[in-house]
This record gives C-alpha cells, sequence and structure tokens, in this order.
C-alpha cells in the first residue's frame, strides 16, 4: 500500500515479480504482539473474511475459504487479545489470516473502501478502521445480501431461531465492545468529522465498493461514516 501525498488516497502496487515463492506463516512469530494489535490485525482479517464471502464475483473456492477463515477468526481472536501468550489462540489466528487474505482474491466491499480513505488521516489503524465500520456495512448491505449473511450466522451458529444475519449484526457490535478498540470513529486520533465529505469522495475513488452486494454512491459513503462517527 502507498499514499499518495497530493491526493491522501492510498493506492497498491501489484506484480508478478512482487509475489514471493514461500509465505512463512508461523504463529509463534506473533507472541509478542501487543493486545491492541492483535485486535486490530485480527478484525482485520475477519472483515477480510466477511467482505469477500460477500462480494459480487462469483468464485465458489474462495467462498469456501472464506467461510473457513471465519471459523478459525472467530475462534482465535478474543482468546489471543486476552492472553498473546497462548499458542492454539494464535494458530487460529494465523491461519484465519491466510485465509482471509487468500479470500479477497474474489475483491472486497465497502469496509475497505472506507477504511482506506480514512486511513490516509493521521495515525489511524487500517484494522481498527475496520472493525469500526464492520456492523454498520453489514446493516447497509443487509437487503442486498441477506441470503448471504444468513450463511455467514449459520457458520457461527447463528439464528437458529430466526434472523441470522440481524444476529449476525449484533454479534459484531458485541466484538467489538469487548475489545480494546475505540468503538467509534470520532474516537480515532487524526480523523476530522468535518471532513466527511471529502473521505466520502476518497472512498468512491477506491475500487474496492465495486464488488459490494448493494452499489454505493457518495451520499451513501458520507452516510455510513456519519453513522459510525
Amino acid at each position: 500500500m502507498i499514499q499518495l501525498p497530493q491526493t491522501g488516497r492510498k493506492t497498491i502496487a501489484l506484480s508478478p515479480h512482487l509475489l514471493p515463492s514461500v509465505a512463512i506463516c508461523d504463529p509463534e512469530l506473533t507472541l509478542g504482539l501487543p493486545p491492541v494489535l492483535t485486535a486490530g490485525t485480527g478484525m482485520d482479517a475477519l472483515a477480510h473474511c466477511i467482505e469477500s464471502y460477500l462480494s459480487t464475483t462469483f468464485h465458489p473456492i474462495c467462498d469456501g475459504i472464506a467461510l473457513e477463515g471465519i471459523r478459525y477468526v472467530t475462534r482465535g481472536l478474543e482468546p489471543s487479545v486476552q492472553d498473546g501468550s497462548d499458542r492454539d489462540a494464535r494458530r487460529s489466528m494465523m491461519m484465519g489470516a491466510l485465509l482471509g487474505g487468500i479470500s479477497f482474491h474474489k475483491g472486497l466491499g465497502v469496509i475497505h473502501s472506507l477504511s482506506h480513505a480514512l486511513g490516509g488521516e493521521g495515525r489511524a489503524h487500517h484494522g481498527t478502521l475496520n472493525a469500526i465500520l464492520l456492523p454498520h456495512a453489514l446493516r447497509f448491505n443487509l437487503e442486498a445480501a441477506r441470503p448471504r449473511l444468513a450463511v455467514l450466522a449459520a457458520q457461527l451458529g447463528l439464528g437458529r431461531s430466526g434472523d441470522g444475519p440481524g444476529h449476525l449484526i449484533s454479534l459484531s457490535e458485541i466484538l467489538l465492545a469487548r475489545l480494546p478498540l475505540p468503538h467509534r470513529l470520532g474516537e480515532v486520533d487524526g480523523l476530522d468529522r468535518d471532513r466527511i465529505p471529502h473521505y466520502a469522495r476518497l472512498a468512491m475513488l477506491d475500487h474496492c465498493h465495486r464488488t459490494n452486494p448493494r452499489p454505493c454512491d457518495e451520499q451513501a459513503m458520507a452516510e455510513l461514516l456519519q453513522a459510525a462517527w
């Protein structure tokens, strides 16, 4: 990721020559990661899995990878935040992060377009922004992606008595409340509510929302930011 100082936009440099031939995914390398970064990066991995599964691109292989990634992340996230030396939890998080990174070859959505726009301000942590935006984006996408949200809910054992998608949104809010992260955008250093129109414009320039299940425009981006503030 590169931030362009002329515009404040974040962009990505891609090339086959930048792809490693080997990736070493060793959970022991994460044992010293502080709780707040464990929570933020863990929620980033969860957002990758959820948004890629909801993406409008047809890719059943990535769908399966995303669902398995969600299972690993939700199993390991809170234990690894509470006890960074828990090797089983760290192993689950490493695998969930890997699967989330593979699954989003299918595409992402509005969460990442907004967090990329906001991430150009101050030193806002990308995963923390995703965590704050997640329940609002799920609510925004509810009617456009209800069947897929129901599948995600079922993957987590939710909705057996009805309204799985609603329970999934509630779970995302509860999870954020239990993590050592800001709960609102207004609590994040460096962000300015008066700049919401600017953030919304930058979000529309980002490619991730193109595969969001519900089409986005600048007004919708601004309303999502207001809701999360």
